[in-house]
């Protein structure tokens, strides 16, 4: 098994902070952080700040589709659960509120809360906060992508979803898509957005931004993420592969019965990845208010 670590640059266009809503999070008991995320709920059940950083473990309360428990001479029977039991799954983050990073460090977990869900339950935790969380890319993708004053196409290959909720704070046309998708029980969908370079358009970066930001955080049904643009109106097409060019960390880890991936494990892993790369994040962000 392979954890694959995510890291995600925190901009707050509201006047609440992510520090201060984490704040609020952990003054509040934890029976009482529960909150709906789309169709299922959340709760960050474990939080705390250690030498100005914070750690938490939020975990998805799934309450529909609840697995059966099955034996090895292949029977199977359901759980035993209470109306208002279901199915717990956890990841775990480290949010660094420094000037210089607000850097969210987060386990990608396939059945969790990804980072589109975390924000929906985080500017929902208290009144008038607001939060987007683009993805890093790598320094090199990054400057490339910088130089990019002329973005002309965004290519998107997605499978359709099990679960269309998981892109409900996207874009409409990318919902409608996969929405429709749904509706044929099945297919792929092969998307090439394009300015018109006759009349000198370029696609606006904060749309761009959001769609990157919620194909990635399903990246299991991405095939395919590029953005191609220009310095100038005559320079060469600069690709970007944007699965490729995200940054990442990985840890080997080998779970048993015995050999849980508990989130104390987990933190340190966090720990691990951000030390890593702390010095190129901080220097992205430096250059970036420059």
């Amino acid at each position: 098994m392979t954890i694959t670590i995510d890291f995600y640059r925190v901009d707050e266009p509201s006047s609440a902070s992510l520090d201060f809503v984490f704040q609020q999070i952990s003054s509040t008991p934890v029976e009482e952080r529960t909150r709906k995320v789309w169709k299922e709920y959340g709760n960050v059940n474990e939080i705390e700040l250690r030498d100005g950083i914070w750690f938490g473990t939020i975990t998805k309360i799934r309450m529909n589709a609840i697995p059966q428990k099955a034996r090895l001479d292949g029977s199977v029977e359901d759980f035993s659960l209470a109306e208002d039991e279901g199915v717990g799954e956890r990841s775990s983050f480290l949010y660094d509120p420094s000037q210089n990073s607000k850097t969210l460090v987060m386990q990608y977990n396939h059945y969790g809360i990804k980072s589109g869900a975390l924000r929906e339950y985080l500017s929902n935790f208290i009144q008038r906060a607001e939060f987007e969380l683009p993805p890093y890319l790598t320094t090199d993708a990054l400057q490339r992508m910088t130089r990019q004053n002329i973005i002309r196409t965004l290519q998107v290959s997605f499978a359709a979803p099990s679960n269309v909720q998981i892109f409900d704070n996207s874009d409409e046309a990318t919902s409608a898509m996969i929405k429709f998708l749904r509706e044929l029980d099945g297919g792929k969908a092969n998307i090439e957005i394009k300015a018109e370079r006759a009349r000198g358009e370029t696609l606006l970066p904060r749309g761009i931004r959001r769609l990157i930001e919620s194909m990635l955080a399903n990246r299991e049904y991405v095939s395919a993420l590029r953005v191609t643009g220009r310095e100038q109106d005559e320079s060469p097409l600069l690709p970007i592969d944007l699965l490729h060019d995200r940054m990442i960390e990985t840890n080997p880890f080998n779970p048993t019965r015995r050999n849980r991936l508990f989130p104390k494990q987990m933190y340190i892993f966090l720990e691990d990845a951000y030390n890593k790369r702390r010095a190129e994040i901080q220097a992205q962000n430096v250059a970036g208010r420059d």
